[in-house]
């Protein structure tokens, strides 16, 4: 592909911003009847029979049958004739160029002056309040007095550490060892590269938001408002995608650094994400859906790589890896598992076994064609404490900020996944099921049933590996290897690196859950956290209305995910809750003695929306289990129903039915024949005991219509069809316990004589609360 300014210009037919942008040649991007993101994936390519898109791919519900474009307004005409007139691409970008800088909006003249010091900016309240207004994390990161969130290494080494990185080291592959499993090759889907339609374009700009803006400067806000109804937008995309190729403006791209954890001097704790051009991220993020569909729709990714997917990723490994591990313990079998870190994954992976895979699992040339382009001449920057470095080319890896990134990365990673899958004979067996490989994005588990199975897949992965020309770090593995309910010491090695051994008490941080042999789940680290961020924001000089939406937004989600995922005991929990609802009373000027039901109410009916953190790990114990028994995913859901029901054998003395899962697990007094050890279920029961006393005809329920498992969650001023949450509704479950927890606190807060009379009257009309929610 010829991509010089000064090419002779293409023949290229006229992009019009019209309904039917989409070629005749190509098929329509639209769903097919009655398909939902649990469907599944279809035996076809053709993106007008594909699922839903992925989520993390940037998803977009495909176009409804195209309305009339809007008149244009003056600035948008201007622009479409001077687009028309750029016959060539070196006047393409001159006019592109052009409207970017009459769309930027304009600079707000800055003070030479450096930011006052860390604690007068606390002390000063107007600032800060301010401050919260605008930018509440830059807020709450002056209210916790942390460091400037830059990077402090110098620029000459951020930008030769990064230049080595992100240099090209393996310019053409060789043939693949015989571990390699190759993808089949797809059938080419002209839809992939046909024309964007208006409609495609606003509906991916419907779901931007403001974020840090490119070097042009340019946020999604400043092109909805100039370019209503998206016409110029969609014919400056339309002409990229016609000539294969973006602007190179766009390709000149920044870079800031986020802090992981670790050394602020070690540049291997330092994340990098790129703030492209907003421009360029909706073309990317349009061919990301495409993409995402296409690769749902041919099974081009294995159920086994939830990141980036339409599923509960984070959830669904856990919940396998802590079944295999409490099988082991039950057992007389042994258990290894390899946790592998690649070294540097997004921004390593060389760019030619990208374009092989890409081509090998039969994406359309086209496409591959402007992918090779994103990268050609790509160069970026990265902001330090101390400036800006100098500009750095980005000859091998993905960037991380780019929408297309996720996609492209998980299809070139496939090999590792399918190279493991092949050797299912070292593969760990689970109620009839094997389970070897689980993966998010570049976070990967191994499981097998002995260490010598395991140094087999490790191995095997290695090899693939080393021929993508990736590495891992074996300082940053970790195995364990279990016999029974003990750990054993077993060398295991990836790569030549020797990989750490956990031992009986140590344990392994996996997706935010700390997993091992015999350990507590309890973050104990995180509540102490909490409790110092409580009385930050206590002493702050943030208004009240702040002070309770910091705790919302910066203390409590510390705690959510944990709540839903491990096992967490709720002894420590007591003193956070105490603590957490000294401090809230206090923004509400309420004396100690009050009721706490305020606290726990939403903000229209004048509470903080907090609700107790031991009410929390309820219905995240209740919800944790109802939605791995309705996992779309099957090997998810059967291993589940299977652990389930032997829990439930375990205390009936019998082979349960499925009415006796519903019972179990609403907390039916049942004949306990044996004492089982606390698992999923179990927890899942005791939650729903408790619940059941605050929302009245909460239960599990088993349709043998409608072969499903349900939860009732009677709440008034509903229709009863609402009340029932199944597997097609189960996203609303934990949002509806919620509502169900807070109107037991309603109606017990208003029964009091002395207090309940005020919140009866104020909780009538949400407009008597609005100022909770924003401070006006």
């Amino acid at each position: 592909m010829n991509t010089s300014a000064d090419a002779a210009p293409r023949q290229v037919a006229p992009v019009l911003p019209s309904s039917q942008g989409v070629r005749r040649d190509s098929p329509p991007l639209s769903p097919p009847p009655g398909a939902t993101p649990a469907a599944g994936r279809s035996a076809t390519s053709s993106l007008s029979s594909a699922p839903p898109t992925p989520e993390g791919f940037g998803a977009l519900s495909p176009s409804s049958p195209s309305s009339q474009a809007p008149r244009s307004t003056a600035f948008q005409a201007k622009w479409l004739e001077r687009l028309e007139e750029a016959t060539s691409w070196a006047d393409f970008e001159a006019v592109v160029t052009a409207l970017s800088k009459e769309m930027e909006p304009p600079r707000r003249a800055q003070q030479r002056r450096g930011p006052p010091p860390q604690h007068q900016r606390q002390l000063d309240p107007q600032r800060l309040q301010q401050l919260y207004r605008s930018s509440r994390a830059k807020a709450m990161r002056v209210v916790r007095e942390e460091a400037s969130p830059l990077c402090p290494v110098p620029q000459t080494d951020v930008a030769d550490h990064f230049e080595k990185v992100f240099s090209s080291h393996l310019d053409s592959l060789s043939d693949p060892p015989p571990e390699v499993v190759l993808p089949t090759t797809q059938a080419h889907d002209p839809s992939l590269v046909a024309s964007f339609t208006r409609e495609e374009v606003m509906t991916r700009l419907k779901h931007c938001s403001d974020t840090a803006p490119g070097p042009d400067g340019i946020r999604y806000s400043n092109i909805k408002r100039r370019d209503r109804g998206a016409l110029v937008t969609t014919s400056v995309l339309n002409r990229c995608l016609a000539e294969g190729r973006v602007p190179s403006s766009w390709k000149q791209v920044q870079t800031v650094l986020l802090h992981k954890k670790g050394d602020n001097f070690d540049l291997g704790n330092w994340k990098p994400i790129s703030l492209c051009v907003c421009f360029y991220k909706l073309f990317t993020g349009i061919l990301a859906a495409r993409l995402g569909r296409w690769a749902a729709a041919t099974g081009a990714v294995f159920s086994c790589q939830k990141g980036f997917m339409p599923s509960e990723g984070c959830l669904e490994h856990n919940f396998i890896l802590q079944q295999c591990i409490d099988e082991v313990k039950v057992s007389s079998r042994h258990l290894a598992v390899a946790w592998l870190d690649l070294r540097n994954a997004f921004g390593s992976v060389p760019h030619s076994v990208i374009f092989f895979i890409l081509k090998q699992h039969g994406v359309h040339p086209g496409l591959i064609s402007i992918i090779k382009d994103l990268y050609m001449n790509c160069t970026t920057t990265f902001s330090t404490l101390s400036g800006e470095t100098r500009a750095v080319p980005m000859l091998s890896g993905v960037k991380q900020g780019d929408p297309l990134s996720p996609i492209v990365f998980i299809l070139a990673i496939e090999l590792l996944i399918r190279a493991v899958n092949a050797c299912n004979q070292e593969h760990f067996e689970l109620f009839g099921k094997t389970a070897g490989c689980l993966a998010f994005a570049d976070d990967l588990v191994l499981l097998a049933k002995n260490p010598t199975c395991l140094q087999r897949l490790l191995d095997v992965i290695g090899s693939v590996a080393e021929w993508m020309g990736l590495q891992f770090n074996g300082s940053k593995c970790a195995t364990l290897v279990m016999h029974k309910k003990k750990s054993v010491q077993h060398f295991t090695s990836v790569q030549g690196q020797a990989i750490p051994s956990l031992g009986e008490t140590d344990s392994y941080r996996h997706l935010g859950v700390a997993t091992g042999c015999s350990i507590d789940q309890t973050p104990e680290d995180t509540l102490e956290n909490m409790i110092k961020d409580l009385h930050r924001i206590e002493r702050s000089v943030l208004t009240d209305w702040q002070k309770v939406d910091a705790v919302r937004t910066f203390v409590v989600p510390q705690v959510e995910f944990c709540l839903q995922t491990a096992r967490v005991k709720k002894g420590p929990l007591v003193k956070l809750d105490s603590e957490m609802k000294r401090v809230l009373k206090g923004a509400f000027h309420l004396p100690r003695r009050a009721s706490p039901e305020v606290v726990f109410l939403p903000t229209w009916q004048g509470g903080a929306n907090i609700l107790p953190l031991s009410d929390l790990a309820d219905i995240g114990a209740l919800t944790k289990a109802f939605k791995m028994l309705t996992c779309p995913d099957p090997l998810v859901r059967e291993v589940a129903e299977s652990s389930a029901k032997r829990a439930v054998a375990r205390s009936l003395g019998r082979e349960p039915l499925r009415n006796d899962l519903a019972a179990y697990l609403s907390g039916a007094k049942l004949r306990d024949h044996s004492k089982s050890s606390a698992n999923v279920w179990t927890a899942a029961r005791n939650a729903t005991r408790r619940l059941s006393s605050k929302i009245t005809g909460l239960a599990w329920e088993w349709s043998p219509t409608l072969s499903r498992m349900s939860v009732v969650i009677p709440l008034p001023n509903r229709s009863p069809d609402r009340n029932i949450i199944d597997s097609l509704s189960r996203s609303e479950l934990h949002k509806t316990l919620r509502r169900g927890i807070q109107h037991y606190y309603h109606l017990k807060l208003a029964a009091k004589p002395d207090q309940g009379k005020v919140h009866e009257v104020a909780a009538r009309d949400p407009a008597s609360n609005h100022y909770l929610a924003a401070g006006r």
